[in-house]
């Protein structure tokens, strides 16, 4: 279908797709048996890995009217490499300018805000404070601030006094504030 794994995932509703997932007709669930006798289940699709990704293309194949078979080597689901997750929500600060992470990163954050809106995910805008701790450390502060402009991602410079009134126990001589900084679980 020319889908990518982003667009099964977050989109494949979108109307460049529009009825090209629906066209092969659903078949009822069956089981056969293999040359030995043994009886064999069949799906639609198998999805290798039950983390996030897995759980994710098999919700959207589901939703579809596939029939799926998970088949994950753990004893439970999400405890291989999608239980290393930090939960972090990055903004896209510090990555190099027109590298595929500076734009995954934007473009990922940008999404998962959406998709958590809505499928009533929580999630929490804890916001970053990125700081200098001396007047020695303040033009690099403000190179660093420019850098993520340029990627659209903006930062609030903050004085000492009003980075102290977000996190009182702030020894710096000046911080920017990212906004787009958070948490889900």
């Amino acid at each position: 279908l020319g889908m990518s794994l982003a667009d099964i995932i977050l989109g494949p509703d979108s109307p460049q797709y529009e009825g090209q997932l629906d066209q092969r007709p659903c078949r009822p669930h069956t089981s056969s048996k293999n040359q030995g006798g043994a009886d064999m289940e069949t799906a639609d699709c198998v999805v290798i890995g039950a983390g996030v990704v897995g759980l994710a293309t098999a919700r959207a194949m589901a939703r579809k009217g596939r029939e799926v078979l998970i088949l994950e080597s753990e004893d439970a689901f999400g405890t291989a490499t999608s239980s290393r997750n930090s939960e972090v929500i990055h903004a896209g600060i510090f990555y190099t300018h027109g590298s595929h992470k500076e734009r995954f990163c934007i473009e990922g954050r940008d999404k998962l805000y959406a998709f958590c809106d809505a499928y009533g995910i929580t999630y929490k805008r804890t916001t970053k404070l990125v700081y200098a701790t001396d007047d020695s450390e303040l033009p690099g502060l403000k190179k660093l601030q420019d850098h993520a402009a340029e990627s659209g991602v903006y930062m609030t410079w903050m004085s000492r006094a009003d980075a102290q009134r977000i996190e009182p126990n702030l020894h710096c001589a000046a911080a920017l504030h990212s906004p787009l900084t958070g948490i889900v679980d």
